[in-house]
């Protein structure tokens, strides 16, 4: 204990008050800079973070202080972690934790300390103990008014201050401004772009029921300086997509870190086959690329669908993707005069377009597949690619294929999107992770696309092959993530509804405790140990020359020390016969005898 003595020195306890705080800043700070954490949550995250230290700097009371400012702390870690779940979060909060632990049993610490004589410097005297800390109806009031206020405050001016940050950073980038938290969502995407998303463990999207093998996003045709876009995006039409749920046979949710994603173009990821579309909304946008979008685009987060290749009879399909144009085969000179001699060689047994575009997907099939291809600034990716040095990822064999079959005449273009291929075994969801994302080639073979894949899955997988421990991580965040989206689906009403019936509850519950207790209190065995605020009062007094003989009875010990005649006699007088009530008849709450015993023995140690 005398180890732990500096536990009752002034400043730390103080210091711990806004230690809960800190550690919450910390946390957040952390996961604004390993994501995008959005401007709702970072404001409400900040708001009980200045809750906690409001508790720390305005209540008098010590129960208050502690669990008021550990609470709001630990509300501002939770909503910091609504975004992203990932291990510097975790790592992160796991700390957290530690620290809320450690600042609420501190002052337990201290108060044992005191009760058993030793003191800062860690000599023995004589103190009191605090009483057992509860959480009051003030630290609530804490939470509520202070933490929503600026919680509010800060949703207010955080979303335009952003928007203003985000609209400088686009003019000074220019348009293809996108980190690889975009990817499937950009409408420009570079070549290469891909490489720190392959080595990303982040959870995107989860499929449920009937498996499907790819998820088609973006479609990509035209091709300008290294940079992929698509020419067809804003040419839309409406569909209906209210398929009776027995209808469908498959579920894709998005997880919190693709709705938390930059949306420049928000999509929904379908099979190439779907029909029977079901969506929150009841509807959505087609483009001429066959692309689904959203309506409305924040409206994104789950869709249903069947699958027309599995023998299924659909009964509603979707719109059929456009024709070819002149978008479909067009490349620049310089890259057509270099890769139209390594086409020919490839293909020159091929007698049909089906033919030639399978010979391509199998001789690119043969080069490497590597997330760390070699490149260099003043040539063209996909040309060095094919010439060069043949390894690199999805991009650079989609790319590759798709310029190799417009060298020869044949109408192709890049998909974007994602490849399924990890069942998760404890919940029995296809999970897609960022590492996930991919690119492969749509080209007409004269009557309709086709989807061809040159990249070496067998390779994509070895690299990408989870582990247990990520299926035991991912588990844990889809129960997170289920939870989320339940009180998502409450709605604000809903979500306080619930919030005040659960409020209602427990305190009927507490109240009944409390009925309870009172109603059976017993007196204290007078075997069982005084209250060790007693001891210290009693302590006091005899160094005063008022001791009490162990046999001598509370009662009479209280008439002699109020006939004492001292100036704290009659308050020490009413704390020992308060005492004797609590100990014998069990009339009063403990909490108020301690609190008493602990006042007066400080005014008879300072007197």
């Amino acid at each position: 204990m005398v180890k732990l003595a500096f536990l009752l020195r002034p400043g730390v306890l103080t210091a711990l008050r806004f230690a809960p705080a800190a550690a919450a800043g910390a946390v957040l700070a952390l996961t604004s800079a390993t994501t995008n954490l959005v401007a709702i949550a970072r404001g409400a995250s900040l708001g009980f973070i200045a809750a906690s230290i409001a508790a720390a700097l305005f209540f008098q009371r010590s129960d208050v202080r502690t669990h008021g400012g550990v609470v709001a702390a630990m509300i501002a870690v939770v909503i910091a972690g609504l975004t992203r779940t990932g291990a510097p979060y975790m790592i992160a909060a796991s700390l957290f934790v530690a620290v809320a632990v450690a600042c609420l049993r501190a002052p337990l610490v201290a108060a044992r300390l005191r009760a058993s004589g030793v003191s800062a410097d860690g000599s023995t005297a004589a103190a009191t103990t605090a009483a057992a800390p509860a959480l009051r109806r003030s630290a609530v009031i804490t939470l509520v008014v202070v933490g929503g206020a600026v919680a509010g405050l800060l949703i207010t001016l955080l979303p335009p201050a952003s928007r203003l940050a985000e609209r400088a950073a686009a003019r000074f980038g220019g348009d293809y401004l996108a980190d690889d938290d975009t990817i499937g969502f950009a409408p420009n995407i570079r070549v290469g772009s891909l490489n720190r998303t392959l080595k990303s463990d982040r959870v995107i999207m989860r499929v449920e029921g009937q498996p499907v093998e790819y998820l088609r996003g973006a479609v990509l045709d035209r091709y300008d300086r290294r940079v992929w876009s698509s020419t067809r995006a804003e040419s839309t039409v409406d569909v209906v997509t209210d398929a009776p749920p027995e209808r469908t046979t498959t579920r894709v949710l998005l997880s919190r870190a693709a709705l938390a994603a930059r949306a420049q173009d928000p999509r929904w990821f379908l099979a190439e086959d779907a029909c029977d579309v079901r969506t929150p909304s009841g509807k959505m946008k087609i483009d001429a690329h066959g692309t689904a979008h959203p309506d409305p685009p924040g409206n994104a987060r789950e869709i249903e669908f069947a699958r027309a290749s599995t023998g299924r009879t659909c009964t509603t399909m979707l719109p059929s993707p456009a024709p070819p144009n002149g978008n479909d085969v067009a490349m620049a000179e310089k890259i057509r005069s270099e890769l139209t001699p390594i086409a020919l060689a490839w293909t020159r047994d091929a007698k049909t377009p089906a033919e030639a575009l399978a010979a391509l997907a199998r001789e690119l099939s043969k080069m490497e597949y590597s997330l760390e291809p070699r490149r260099e600034s003043n040539v063209d990716p996909v040309v060095e690619f094919l010439t060069r040095y043949r390894r690199g990822h999805c991009e650079y064999f989609a790319s590759a294929m798709t310029l190799l079959a417009r060298a020869i005449g044949i109408p192709a273009r890049v998909v974007v999107g994602f490849r399924v291929d990890e069942v998760n075994p404890f919940t029995g969801a296809s999970v897609v992770r960022d590492r996930n994302a991919h690119s492969w080639v749509e080209a007409w073979t004269g009557q309709r696309w086709e989807s061809f894949d040159p990249t070496p899955i067998a390779e994509v997988r070895a690299l990408t092959r989870p582990s247990r421990w990520e299926h035991v991580a991912e588990a844990l965040s889809f129960a997170w993530d289920r939870m989320v989206a339940f009180f998502v689906k409450l709605g604000l009403l809903g979500a306080g509804l619930l919030s005040g019936a659960l409020a209602i509850v427990l305190l009927g519950v507490r109240w009944i405790q409390q009925r309870r207790r009172r109603g059976t209190a017993r007196p204290l065995a007078s075997t069982s140990r005084p209250l060790p605020a007693f001891e210290s009062l009693a302590a006091a007094l005899a160094r005063t020359g008022l001791p009490r003989d162990p046999s001598e009875p509370l009662e009479r010990y209280a008439r002699r020390v109020d006939a004492s005649g001292t100036s704290f006699a009659r308050d020490a007088a009413s704390a020992i016969t308060l005492y004797a009530e609590h100990r014998y008849g069990g009339i009063q709450d403990e909490a108020d005898v301690v609190r008493t015993l602990e006042t007066v023995s400080s005014r008879v140690t300072t007197r």
